[in-house]
C-alpha cells in the first residue's frame, strides 16, 4: 500500500507543504487586504471631495445668479 518511500517520494515530487500552502493563502489574504483598505481611502476622498463641492456649489450659482441681475440692471439703466 502506502510505504515510506512511497511517502518520502510524494514530499520530493510535490515540495509544497501544508506549511507553504498556508503562508501563500496568508499572502494572499493579505495583498486582498490591501487592496480593499486602499479602495477604502479612495471612497472616502472621493467623499470628501463630494462634500466640498456640496459645500462650495451654491455659492458658486449664487455669485452667478447676483452677478447675472446685477449685469442686466446696469444694462437696463444705461437704456
Amino acid at each position: 500500500m502506502h510505504d515510506p518511500w512511497h511517502l518520502r517520494r510524494n514530499r520530493i515530487d510535490n515540495p509544497m507543504h501544508q506549511d507553504d500552502r498556508e503562508h501563500l493563502e496568508l499572502e494572499k489574504l493579505q495583498n486582498e487586504g490591501r487592496k480593499l483598505r486602499a479602495e477604502a481611502q479612495k471612497f472616502v476622498a472621493e467623499a470628501r471631495k463630494l462634500r466640498q463641492e456640496a459645500f462650495w456649489y451654491p455659492i458658486a450659482t449664487g455669485s452667478a445668479v447676483v452677478t447675472t441681475i446685477v449685469g442686466v440692471m446696469a444694462l437696463a439703466s444705461k437704456l
